[in-house]
């Protein structure tokens, strides 16, 4: 999507080009396309936009001076949605695009599984740590970092990548604009649903002051030990069997092949228990929601985050959940 979404903002840079010889919001967008995935660059390119101090001060020319400027002002809401309208074709092009994981910055809270693998865990997104590098973070276990990512493998595209070589750039920052993590907890404890394996996930406002909840950034994930013969980006000893899961969608699967044999691994959270796409929480207040999973039998451990973005900004974890299902039986386990 960054390919494209640069390629798109090229195609109007003549518009730009006759009223904005610096370029300077054709940069803007850009810059935003370079840094996060979409949505967020259409949300966030149109806010610019609109409160951008060259559009501001073209609306302040009296009219003289907007006639000197070739009729200047009668074009703000064309480039304007010029603008927006090439990113929002950029959103809709390729998933080939779309996905890409290359070198950079990279946030997300550092996770150790119960078998030794590393990730790091933006909620809805994750990377794996290589095996030769996981102990460069050992010390940061649970905590949100952000690192630069000097080496990254990314075998399937759209997907996630494997981290083979970064640099440490410190503690993750809150950028987001329309929620916060902060004051937020996440809980989560497994349950049978139907006599099925599940998870109970909670949210939770710990804060004095109400706070808006947005459920497509609450995430999760279900990893498993290492699959023999199975294609993933992950050199350790486990990898993620669901992943790019949020609380607001119903239900989502995923398939991995090793050898003659494929194992499907799906979830579904029911319509009347899913959470809103966007709600508030009063002080002290929670709200659940019940995770079902279909799966083969092994070994399985739970992680669900708040935030984060496409790895791009603070997030929160919840604790882990191991999941160990015998044949046609479950038997959870909390870690």
């Amino acid at each position: 999507m960054v390919v494209s979404g640069i390629a798109c903002l090229d195609a109007v840079n003549g518009v730009f080009g006759q009223v904005d010889p610096d370029h300077r919001i054709i940069k803007e967008c850009k810059g935003l396309i370079s840094s996060v995935d979409m949505p967020t660059v259409i949300r966030q390119s149109w806010n610019r936009l609109a409160s951008s101090q060259w559009v501001k001060s073209v609306s302040r020319l009296n009219r003289s001076q907007r006639l000197s400027c070739n009729g200047i002002h009668h074009r703000i809401v064309y480039i304007a949605n010029a603008c927006f309208v090439a990113v929002l074709v950029a959103s809709l092009v390729t998933a080939a695009v779309a996905g890409l994981r290359g070198p950079g910055k990279y946030s997300g809270v550092v996770i150790f599984d119960r078998w030794g693998g590393c990730i790091l865990f933006s909620g809805v997104y994750l990377m794996y740590i290589s095996d030769s590098v996981k102990e460069q973070l050992r010390e940061y276990e649970g905590q949100a970092i952000e690192i630069d990512a000097l080496e990254v493998n990314q075998p399937i595209n759209p997907g996630d990548g494997l981290i083979r070589r970064l640099k440490i750039l410190g503690p993750a920052q809150s950028k987001q604009a329309w929620y916060r993590v902060e004051g937020i907890s996440l809980g989560a404890q497994p349950v049978g649903i139907k006599g099925s394996l599940g998870v109970e996930l909670t949210v939770t406002n710990e804060g004095n002051t109400p706070v808006r909840i947005d459920s497509s950034q609450i995430g999760f994930a279900l990893l498993s030990n290492r699959i023999e013969g199975a294609q993933t980006p992950a050199d350790g000893p486990s990898t993620a069997v669901i992943t790019r899961a949020d609380a607001s969608l119903a239900h989502g699967s995923g398939q991995i092949g090793a050898g003659s044999k494929t194992y499907t691994y799906s979830y579904f959270i029911a319509d009347d228990d899913r959470f809103p796409r966007a709600f508030e929480l009063a002080p002290n207040e929670s709200r659940k929601i019940q995770i079902t999973f279909e799966l083969p039998a092994g070994h399985y451990q739970f992680f669900a985050g708040y935030g984060g973005g496409v790895h791009e900004s603070k997030s929160i974890v919840s604790n882990p959940v191991s999941l160990d299902l015998w044949k046609d039986q479950a038997f959870p386990e909390t870690e």
